[in-house]
C-alpha cells in the first residue's frame, strides 16, 4: 500500500498544522475550510480539499504538507457521497485511525428526504472507530460547533496538547457528537 497517506512519514512544521477535507463536490468542503480558518488559532492552519482519495501523483518539485487530520464529508442527501468515503479511507494508512480522521455528517434540512441509511454511517464509524461530527456547514451555528470541535481534535493530533494522544482521546470519547440548540 504504498500509495497511502500516512501521518509519520514527513517531519511537522513548526506551529503549522493541516487539515485534509474530502467529499463530494458541494457537500460544503470549502465553507468548512473557510470557517476553520476564520477561528483565531496559536499555530497556523493549511487546509487542503480533495474530492476523493488516494491524492493524484505530485509533479516537479512540489512538496504535500505533513497532513495531521483528516475530514471526512458525508452528505445524507446524496447516496454516493458514503461510497466515496468508504472507498476514500482505504487511501490511508491505519495509524490515522488513532485519533487522526473525522467524519463529518451534513444535512441540508431536516425536511428533506435521507438518500442513505444511516446503519450505513454507524457501521462507517465504528468499523474505523472514528468520531462523527453532525451539522450543517450552511447554518453558523452548526458550522462554528463543527469548527470547534475539528480544532480541538486538530490540536491534540498535531501534538499542541502536552500529555494528551489522539489515541487517548479516541479511547475516552464516544464515537458520535450531536449537535443541540443550547
Amino acid at each position: 500500500m504504498s500509495s497511502a497517506i500516512s501521518p509519520f512519514s514527513k517531519v511537522p512544521s513548526l506551529n503549522t498544522t493541516t487539515v485534509l477535507i474530502v467529499g463530494t463536490h458541494g457537500v460544503g468542503k470549502h465553507e468548512l475550510a473557510k470557517s476553520l480558518l476564520g477561528i483565531p488559532t496559536p499555530y497556523s492552519v493549511q487546509i487542503r480539499t480533495a474530492n476523493e482519495l488516494p491524492l493524484p501523483p505530485l509533479t516537479g518539485s512540489n512538496e504535500r504538507p505533513k497532513i495531521d487530520l483528516v475530514v471526512f464529508m458525508i452528505d445524507l442527501n446524496v447516496r454516493s457521497s458514503i461510497g466515496l468515503v468508504e472507498n476514500a479511507v482505504t487511501a490511508l494508512d491505519v495509524h490515522y485511525f488513532m485519533g487522526r480522521v473525522c467524519f463529518v455528517v451534513k444535512r441540508e434540512s431536516y425536511d428533506s428526504p435521507v438518500a442513505m441509511d444511516t446503519d450505513a454511517l454507524i457501521s462507517l464509524r465504528d468499523s474505523y472507530n472514528s468520531p462523527m461530527l453532525y451539522g450543517d456547514v450552511k447554518i453558523e451555528q452548526d458550522r462554528i460547533s463543527v469548527t470547534r470541535q475539528i480544532l480541538n481534535l486538530l490540536e491534540v493530533a498535531a501534538g499542541y496538547k502536552t500529555n494528551i494522544s489522539p489515541l487517548l482521546i479516541q479511547a475516552t470519547q464516544k464515537g458520535h457528537f450531536i449537535l443541540t440548540d443550547s
